[in-house]
């Protein structure tokens, strides 16, 4: 509580504290750049409910990030690695922004490799966390070197702590 008091969130109504995974997945085939977790919503690519605006009352901690990369032309039926297997995903790089505030800036999709044979291979854990206050946007843009073949698609998927009614 103490961190969204710092950050002046209101904490006045009853709320719950829960663990939460939120992801967002596109295709980046033909692409040198991807938005995620904005733009026009579609529930296909994520498991958000109906907007990439999360409800006023919620908030969120985003102590990690979970970057997996797969291929293939079906979208909902990818079979995803965890870290970035692609050759052309491992030279890309992930900015976040927050209400138009860049706090995370050319992170190497790299990073999200490691030795992990566990559900954390493919995180990374953030040194400082992100604070997602409610009704604010949240933009993750990938940017990678050349353009992805016809069937290469990114999943990032946002871990931490909800504040939620």
């Amino acid at each position: 509580m103490t961190f969204f008091r710092a950050n002046k969130i209101d904490v006045t109504i009853d709320k719950q504290i829960a663990e939460m995974q939120i992801f967002c997945q596109k295709t980046v085939a033909v692409l040198t750049q991807q938005n995620f977790f904005t733009g026009t919503f579609n529930d296909t690519e994520s498991n958000m409910v109906s907007s990439y605006t999360r409800p006023e009352s919620e908030h969120m901690i985003i102590l990690g990030i979970k970057v997996s990369d797969g291929n293939n032309a079906v979208l909902s039926v990818t079979d995803w690695n965890q870290g970035v297997a692609t050759p052309n995903n491992k030279n890309g790089e992930l900015t976040i922004e927050v209400d138009g505030r860049t706090v995370l800036r050319d992170m190497p999709l790299l990073a999200a490799n490691d030795d992990l044979t566990t559900s954390e291979q493919g995180v990374i854990e953030l040194s400082e966390p992100i604070l997602w206050k409610g009704q604010t946007n949240l933009r993750c843009k990938v940017a990678l070197p050349a353009a992805g073949a016809a069937a290469d698609n990114i999943r990032i998927t946002l871990i931490g702590l909800g504040l939620i009614s």
